[in-house]
């Protein structure tokens, strides 16, 4: 197939790529700066190389994307319902290079903040033996692992009428050496993924055609018939609200532009013009070595002068006011004004019940990607029990959990959601057991999980003896009814 033929599936990329400009800094901010920094009427184009070479950015975007994952992610996910063994070790090591599964997940939803979508593809090891009996398949699918397709190299998906994900096209660069000492070459590769096949497409510089062109052939490798009835992708999507990225994009621009503008007039009110007024024909000022500029008198009137001339000052007040605005308005619009930096005397009046309705959409927003961040790993995990062939009812049983960092977790904040449920407690031992655990770990952070099981075991042996909460024995334990008394003593009681 065509590399052009290849190309030409692809979606439009240009808001990814700034976004992702904005994401990163460095130097892929600056191979956009005729985007972020357009030319002025009639800039010359010195002027124009020399405002660009002075640009800088400042990264809020990337603060504001770490700030919601860092709440996000203060209480590491948790999986029920996949066997222990694949549990423990996808949950320490989920892609083979060591990437655990809250990291893994944690760069997921930080794809989807940023780009809209998140793909995860469940794959199995290359085996170069074909498995002749069930164990043996058995033990290749049991070593499954997760693959992470960037949202900006995928080319194009299709869904079937209910909206589940049928089949997906993405495109990536890898680096291929035979040698650590030899100059490694780039390696184009297309893959398309569907519910019965994998195929790809690869293109390998040569000495006869170091770039690829549109007329460059791309090779087939042989296709996967991975056998699974099911496309072994999930994707994870954001609604408009939940999509950061697009909905900072205007802003973080709109900042760029006026902090570039502001320390622009700055730099050029920093060197002000040296003008020399004189009375007679204008002649180059002598300059000593003991003096820096020598100035001629007049017989008659005053004599030349030299002034400095620059702006007054006024401009540059109102820029830094349009600064500050553009700042402010970056953050209303991801919901977290109430972290905002804004040094003025207006910033700090800002009200308490403004700061705290600003918190409640913030803690909003975090609920929303809460629930989405678990729902897409329920998803993986249900996908994953599917490769290892468990039965419908297990994998129906597979549930992701955590995720509630967003959540006050001081002992004060437990102790008191505590006493405002007597009832819960009083009614449910395993409530009671949870509080108490959540509580022992919460105020002892450092604990091991060894300490931790003895606490836990201590826990349900104290519930065992009473419910908690009411000092009552349990239905069906001892009771001092029920206990044997001397001979005489109810008589004597009588």
């Amino acid at each position: 197939m065509k590399v052009k033929t290849l190309r030409a599936l692809g979606r439009d990329s240009s808001l990814a790529n700034r976004i992702h400009a904005l994401a990163e800094g460095g130097e892929d901010w600056r191979r956009l700066l005729d985007f972020w920094l357009p030319t002025t009427v009639m800039e010359p184009d010195d002027v124009k190389r020399e405002r660009h070479k002075w640009a800088t950015y400042s990264p809020h975007l990337p603060l504001i994307v770490n700030l919601l994952l860092g709440s996000l992610f203060a209480d590491p996910p948790t999986m029920d319902g996949l066997p222990d063994p694949t549990w423990e070790r996808l949950e320490a090591d989920c892609d083979r290079v060591r990437t655990s599964w809250a990291s893994f997940f944690r760069d997921r939803v930080s794809d989807a903040v940023l780009y809209r979508r998140a793909w995860t593809w469940v794959d199995v090891p290359r085996s170069e033996v074909v498995a002749q009996t069930a164990a043996q398949e058995n033990e290749v699918l049991s070593r499954v692992y997760l693959r992470a397709i960037s949202d900006r190299s995928v080319m194009r998906w299709s869904c079937d009428a209910t909206g589940v994900l049928e089949a997906v096209l993405f495109h990536d660069c890898v680096e291929a050496s035979d040698d650590i000492v030899s100059k490694p070459t780039k390696v184009l590769r297309w893959t398309a993924i569907d519910s019965t096949r994998i195929r790809r497409w690869t293109w390998s510089p040569s000495e006869s055609e170091p770039e690829p062109t549109d007329e460059s052939e791309a090779v087939q490798e042989p296709e996967i018939v991975h056998g699974f009835g099911r496309i072994p992708v999930c994707m994870y999507e954001l609604n408009d609200n939940q999509w950061i990225g697009k909905r900072l994009h205007d802003p973080c621009v709109a900042h760029i532009r006026a902090s570039n503008e502001l320390a622009w007039t700055i730099h050029r009110a920093a060197h002000e013009m040296l003008v020399v007024i004189s009375r007679t024909e204008m002649k180059t000022p002598t300059v000593g070595t003991l003096r820096w500029l020598q100035l001629r008198t007049h017989e008659t009137g005053p004599a030349d002068k030299a002034e400095y001339i620059g702006p007054s000052g006024a401009s540059i007040d109102k820029q830094i006011q349009h600064e500050q605005t553009a700042r402010t308005e970056l953050y209303r619009a991801a919901q977290m004004l109430h972290i905002a930096a804004n040094p003025t005397a207006a910033g700090a009046l800002q009200s308490a019940e403004a700061k705290a309705r600003d918190m409640e959409a913030t803690a909003l927003l975090l609920e929303s990607l809460t629930d989405g961040a678990i729902d897409y790993m329920t998803e993986v995990g249900k996908l994953v029990g599917f490769v290892l062939g468990l039965a419908d009812e297990q994998i129906a049983d597979i549930k992701a959990g955590g995720l509630r960092g967003e959540e006050d977790k001081s002992p004060t904040a437990w102790m008191e959601a505590a006493a405002l449920a007597p009832d819960l407690i009083a009614a449910s031992p395993t409530a009671a057991k949870m509080i108490m655990l959540k509580q022992a770990t919460i105020l002892m952070d450092d604990l091991d999980s060894e300490t931790i099981d003895e606490i836990e075991d201590e826990i349900e042996a104290f519930l065992g003896g009473q419910q908690p909460g009411t000092g009552m024995v349990p239905e069906g334990a001892e009771t001092p009814d029920d206990t044997e008394t001397p001979d005489g003593a109810g008589d004597a009681a009588e």
